[in-house]
């Protein structure tokens, strides 16, 4: 008896964590908020279909979905999205991953007094025959894409 509770018992828990993505096995550690009156301003681009997670200093800030686009004359135009936080002035690190392709990288950024504008790329592996995938340019002045 006691053998096919214990049964029980882990078959609905392994179909809770297949269902569930196991949320309640361990605390998720909160995101950033986004503040659009923020001293961080940080554009993400990419002419690739892939989501990018973004964490700064271990927080979760971004977690977006990207679609390549081609316009009527099948010219690609780059998914580009922008995002706004509030840091305190210092050194602050970026870890950026993309999914499909399991790409990662970590970068550093410091806040001064005034705003920043950070510009993260990312770059298909497969198209390119360089090591990064991802490059991280720090700003002190506003930044533009079309």
């Amino acid at each position: 008896m006691r053998k096919s509770i214990l049964t029980i018992i882990v078959s609905l828990f392994a179909l809770a964590v297949t269902s569930f993505g196991a949320p309640f096995l361990y605390a998720q550690q909160p995101g950033l908020s986004q503040d659009k009156n923020g001293n961080l301003e940080l554009h993400v681009v990419t002419d690739e279909t892939v989501n990018i997670k973004v964490f700064i200093d271990d927080k979760p800030a971004i977690d977006a979905q990207f679609q390549k686009d081609i316009s009527e004359e099948r010219i690609s135009i780059a998914p580009h999205k922008v995002f706004y936080f509030n840091f305190q002035p210092g050194k602050h690190t970026l870890r950026a991953e993309a999914q499909p392709g399991n790409q990662s990288f970590t970068g550093e950024f410091e806040v001064i007094n005034n705003k920043q504008w950070l510009a993260l790329s990312y770059v298909d592996p497969q198209r390119i025959k360089q090591k990064e995938q991802f490059t991280l340019e720090v700003y002190d002045h506003q930044i533009w894409y079309q």
